[in-house]
């Protein structure tokens, strides 16, 4: 195998890869001898037909997708070792030629983090809080009640206007193919949901008042907001070096009582973790 590298910008990179025609011949062998095990032949017992004979009812097409399967996760893991790359989220891959008995030409997309730039969130965070005193007004007799309510309205106005801020004096810049692919992903689920509705998708845009090209736009724009806010929000993590600790994740676990759900919980701990720290992360911005 070899590949030639071609840097994309923002940190990403596309990898040509060449697989030599013997590599393919080698492990389609390896794989036709899998299939062969379930080949049914008449007059034969399931993988006990002559080899001459089973190969002739062998789903070639699917011993060529069981190469593509066997073969793709070596290659992705060579090049990941070889280039010294730390992905940030699964590679795009494209067969760019696959002809039987000809060398193999595939092309992969790998992003690692980008470069991030985060503006005085501590000032920013101040700022903002300076602003909401000059308008918080108190007026006596308040009912307490009142009081409580209209604290956590501000809190939670705070912690928005402090994301909205970090978003836009914020610099991150996502690889292409991440943010084409997602909106891609997205467009394809939505024309699915449409059409089990019994809808068009032009009844659905002009139910909305779309156009195709504004929907697009539309979903690439908060695809985008969604991919740069959850770096910000990790790189902010990192450099005030916020963490979950064990105690913090037995406690959590501790606060759900059906056993059940706390087992599904522990289940998926990683997932759960990056939920808790990202509460202390607010828990920290909202004290500044």
């Amino acid at each position: 195998m070899n590949h030639i590298k071609k840097d994309l910008g923002k940190n990403a990179h596309e990898f040509v890869v060449t697989l030599s025609k013997e590599d393919i011949a080698k492990q389609y062998e390896v794989e036709l001898e899998k299939a062969l095990q379930t080949v049914v032949v008449e007059g034969f017992r399931a993988g006990k037909a002559p080899k001459n004979l089973a190969e002739k009812h062998a789903d070639k097409e699917k011993v060529y997708e069981a190469v593509i399967n066997s073969l793709l996760p070596r290659i992705v893991s060579d090049i990941v070792k070889k280039e010294n790359l730390k992905p940030i989220v699964n590679p795009q891959i494209k067969l760019n030629s696959a002809k039987e008995g000809e060398d193999w030409s595939i092309s992969l997309l790998i992003a690692e983090k980008p470069t991030i730039k985060l503006p005085d969130y501590k000032k920013i965070v101040k700022d903002l809080k300076d602003e909401a005193k000059k308008s918080d007004i108190w007026v006596p007799g308040k009912e307490k009640q009142e009081d409580e309510k209209k604290k956590e309205e501000q809190k939670s106005k705070l912690l928005n206007e402090t994301l909205n801020k970090l978003l836009t004096e914020s610099t991150v810049d996502v690889a292409d193919f991440i943010i084409e692919g997602e909106v891609n992903r997205r467009l394809s689920a939505l024309i699915d949901d449409v059409r089990k509705l019994g809808l068009t998708l032009d009844s659905y845009l002009q139910s909305k008042g779309l156009t195709n090209e504004q929907l697009r736009a539309q979903t690439q724009k908060e695809i985008e907001e969604t991919y740069k806010l959850e770096m910000i929000l990790d790189e902010l993590a990192n450099a005030e070096n916020i963490t979950v600790t064990k105690e913090d994740t037995q406690t959590f676990l501790k606060s759900f009582t059906d056993e059940a759900k706390r087992k599904d919980v522990e289940n998926n701990l990683y997932y759960y973790t990056i939920i808790l720290r990202r509460q202390k992360l607010i828990d920290f911005l909202t004290a500044i």
